[in-house]
């Protein structure tokens, strides 16, 4: 008996030590099929996270295109946003506007607020021709219908002035030249010459030359489209001819474009920006991409903003084209963060960086859709920097304005990018749109800040972009460059036609007369007369609001 017992009972604890192991290899396989399923939860979750991610950059960049394409342009708060800042804006103006132009007890200058004049019907300029039309009474209606006494008109009739539009007009010149002989016999002959031409041997007067080169270039009109104005009234132009003038005439006015870019390099002050064209390629049969330059001056004239406009082609967007421009120029270049242009900057502090507020907003207005907290905030803290550029009259105004009021406002704003950056464990991610704007505006604080310090100097670059808006809104219509020679011609083109629109000068007037007046015209102080600034003092009656 006791052996059975002994037999069943070591029967059982061998019976034990098998289920032991069976459950043992059956908790080691849940342990091990609950680390895969764990895995593979926490990989289908990063894939979750990151088509999540990807699904908002794309649709924040297809916002992005849509709104380039067809949204407004301004980089604007909602007005919800805005009222969080509204007592810290109206704080900061009616502490620089409390006075006009009066000195406080400190000796700062406070300058007055600007007030909206209110915008009513504008009267028809009085430069217009005017076609006087009387529209009378029948006769039988000039009788009282009470007394039938004859009606005695009044000294003054109702005027009522209605604007029409005829079509521009050609007109042939026709120039005689009466030839003189001498009676004796000795056959001498004497005939006027003709008068020095910008273009020699040319059919076009000045007038013709300047309507293609504004209409191309100002209106934005191709030549083929030229070509079929000029079909309805009734004259053949080729494209081939009107090109073949332009190249002419870009070449008569070169020197008086080359005095433009001198005083451009002379000024203390530029501003730079560039844009893509396409240039034709015959022979690889496609189009390669050039480049078109602008370079805006502070000009001569009284008051502030930048007056010369420069324009440059280039085959390529190398940084040694704006260097190689600029030569041995000396003092402030805003410019965008383009890196080309870092090699300028470390010449020994001879070109000084500024850099460009409007650049930095787009990177945090583009980003909204990321992490619209964080970049409403910077923004509305760049709106109150702008609020503040609006209340100043004049540059001594402006830097005492920026130093007094301006500067704790950046104080604010770096302290807060700081804060939020990876760096600073602010929890944005570096490689994230916001972050990509965060380290662009703190890795060129220096040059974004430095406005502050001078009052002649702008808060951002929004002046060149709007001078090289006209190649971007021309190559929607123009498409390309025919020809990397015609680059250039159509940089002089566009620097006077750009030029006369900074100085509110009618370009047409203004290039017609150039074209008149240059042929034979050599040095500097022959040209000077048709600079812009100082034909518009000589011709008053060609001043139009045309700069924006």
């Amino acid at each position: 008996v006791r052996g059975a017992r002994m037999d069943a009972a070591h029967d059982a604890q061998h019976e034990l030590a098998e289920l032991r192991r069976h459950f043992d290899e059956a908790q080691a396989e849940w342990s091990r099929q609950r680390r895969d399923l764990d895995g593979r939860l926490a990989a289908v979750t990063r894939e979750r996270d990151e088509l999540a991610r990807a699904k908002a950059q794309l649709l924040a960049l297809l916002s992005k295109h849509v709104r380039a394409r067809f949204g407004p342009i301004s980089e604007t708060l909602s007005l919800a946003q805005m009222t969080l800042f509204a007592q810290t804006i109206e704080r900061e103006v009616d502490a620089a506007v409390s006075a006009s132009s009066t000195l406080d007890e400190d000796g700062s200058v406070v300058v007055g607020a600007h007030r909206r004049k209110k915008q009513g019907r504008k009267a028809i300029p009085d430069h217009l021709p005017r076609e006087t039309i009387v529209i009378d009474l029948p006769e039988d209606q000039k009788v009282c219908p009470k007394c039938n006494e004859k009606l005695v008109p009044l000294s003054v009739p109702v005027r009522t002035e209605r604007l029409e539009f005829v079509p521009a007009q050609l007109k042939v010149i026709v120039e005689l030249r009466p030839t003189y002989l001498c009676p004796c016999g000795c056959g001498h002959v004497a005939r006027a010459p003709l008068p020095p031409r910008a273009v020699a041997k040319c059919k076009a007067a000045p007038g013709l030359l300047a309507a293609v080169a504004v209409n191309k270039f100002g209106d934005h009109q191709p030549l083929y489209r030229q070509e079929g104005i000029f079909r309805r009234s009734g004259v053949e132009i080729s494209r081939s001819t009107m090109c073949d003038w332009m190249r002419q005439a870009a070449e008569a006015l070169e020197p008086l474009v080359e005095l433009i870019r001198g005083r451009v390099r002379r000024s203390g002050i530029i501003q730079n920006d560039d844009t893509p064209v396409n240039v034709l390629d015959p022979g690889r049969g496609k189009t390669r991409q050039g480049r078109f330059w602008v370079y805006l001056g502070r000009g001569p004239d009284p008051g502030h903003g930048c007056k010369d406009a420069v324009f440059e082609f280039t085959p390529t967007r190398e940084g040694r084209w704006p260097r190689e421009w600029l030569g041995d120029f000396a003092g402030f270049l805003q410019v965008d963060a383009f890196a080309g242009y870092d090699a300028l900057f470390r010449e020994g502090g001879r070109v000084i960086e500024v850099g460009c507020w409007a650049h930095a907003r787009r990177h945090f207005f583009d980003a909204r859709e990321f992490d619209r907290p964080r970049c409403e905030h910077v923004l509305a803290l760049i709106g109150r920097l702008y609020a503040l550029e609006r209340q100043a009259a004049d540059d001594a105004a402006r830097a005492t304005l920026r130093r007094t009021h301006a500067a704790p406002v950046l104080e604010e704003l770096r302290a807060y990018l700081e804060s939020q950056s990876s760096s600073g464990g602010g929890g944005v991610l570096p490689r994230s749109d916001v972050g990509r704007a965060v380290e662009y505006t703190l890795r060129n604080w220096r040059a974004l800040t430095r406005y502050v310090e001078h009052g002649a100097l702008e808060i951002d670059n929004n002046a060149s972009e709007r001078a090289i808006k006209s190649v971007a809104l021309g190559r929607k219509n123009w498409l390309f460059i025919g020809h990397e020679l015609a680059g250039p011609t159509a940089a002089r083109l566009m620097t006077l036609i750009g030029s006369a629109r900074l100085h509110e000068i009618e370009p047409w007037a203004y290039l017609k007369d150039v074209l008149e007046h240059i042929a034979g015209l050599k040095t500097p102080e022959d040209l000077e007369p048709l600079l812009p600034n100082r034909w518009k003092v000589a011709h008053p009656q060609h001043h139009l609001a045309l700069a924006r």
